[in-house]
């Protein structure tokens, strides 16, 4: 699925917040899908929707969009030896250039 539940919702709505008193840092909203979601390129497409979903709430929410960068990622995908859900989206807040 690629649309937001109401716990997302508080999520990003903390996240926009985050940006917006940080006009100078950027976003990378990773979208993410397993294998058993059609395929490796089906879920990679399913993950490109999920952050695209995502990126665009982030902008309805007054993030500016160029701010926001959206990609899809495997699930296995990791910073740090946390794997991400599956079926899920991170946003990242990057550090300052």
């Amino acid at each position: 699925a690629t649309e937001l539940d109401e716990g997302a919702r508080s999520t990003l709505e903390a996240a926009a917040e985050l940006a917006k008193r940080e006009p100078e840092r950027n976003l990378c909203v990773l979208g993410h899908a397993g294998p058993q979601e059609g395929g490796a390129a089906s879920g990679a497409q399913l993950a490109a929707r999920r952050a695209g979903a995502v990126a665009e709430a982030l902008a309805r929410l007054g993030v500016d969009r160029d701010r926001v960068r959206a990609e899809a990622h495997r699930a296995a995908f990791a910073r740090g030896g946390t794997v991400p859900a599956e079926r899920s989206v991170t946003v990242v807040v990057l550090p300052l250039p």
